[in-house]
């Protein structure tokens, strides 16, 4: 199994990140922004999932940073397709703060595209990936 030793951002310190951005964030989307992290950094140590390993600027360089285009843009429904989608920014990350919308993922890395499937096991969000 796989494990990290970066400590899990608390609550509390998500939330405060996020309202730096203008986002506004249920409990359930911030235990799934820590679960999400949580299993993103256990991944990054054996697979190059994404190049940044610190906690709290993933926080910042990955979820809030592709969070904020539903601040800018109004992604209230539809179809959003995230090509090259990597770690599953910025398509799940929208995915977490806009529930309703229907994102599809598109990767060619196949380890990346399994990094997916198990998020996708545990999130239990609708989702829709190609690689």
């Amino acid at each position: 199994m796989l494990t990290t030793n970066a400590a899990p951002l608390s609550a509390d310190a998500i939330n405060k990140a996020l309202r730096e951005f203008k986002i506004e964030a249920t409990t359930e989307q911030i235990a799934l922004i820590q679960r999400y992290m949580s299993l993103l950094l256990a991944w990054n140590e054996k697979i190059n999932i994404t190049a940044i390993r610190d906690p709290l600027e993933m926080l910042y360089r990955h979820f809030c940073e592709s969070m904020y285009a539903a601040v800018a843009l109004p992604l209230q429904g539809g179809r959003l397709a995230d090509v090259g989608s990597g770690g599953g920014f910025p398509g799940l990350a929208l995915k977490i703060i806009r529930p309703e919308l229907q994102v599809f993922l598109i990767e060619s890395n196949v380890k990346k595209a399994t990094f997916w499937q198990k998020w996708f096991g545990s999130s239990h969000l609708p989702m829709r990936a190609c690689w």
